[in-house]
């Protein structure tokens, strides 16, 4: 025969709800930092992404000029 255990009294659910939060508050903060962390590393692939555009059209503006100009004829 099993002894019928007691059910928890508030007190008790009230510290397991507190550490639950505190635990979830946790995690919460580490998203958080890890979404800044990755927002800013898009934010600098962005700029590099735009600068490497601009290089790639700077090359073919100085490659198209280069085609165009005039062949001396041997």
């Amino acid at each position: 025969m099993s002894i019928p255990s007691m059910p928890p009294s508030q007190e008790a659910i009230i510290d397991g709800l507190n550490s639950e939060i505190a635990a979830y508050q946790e995690r919460l903060e580490k998203m958080g930092d890890r979404v800044h962390f990755y927002a800013s590393r898009i934010r600098e692939l962005q700029r590099t992404i735009r600068e490497l555009r601009k290089k790639s059209l700077e090359t073919v503006v100085y490659i198209n000029r280069d085609q165009k100009a005039p062949q001396k004829s041997p």
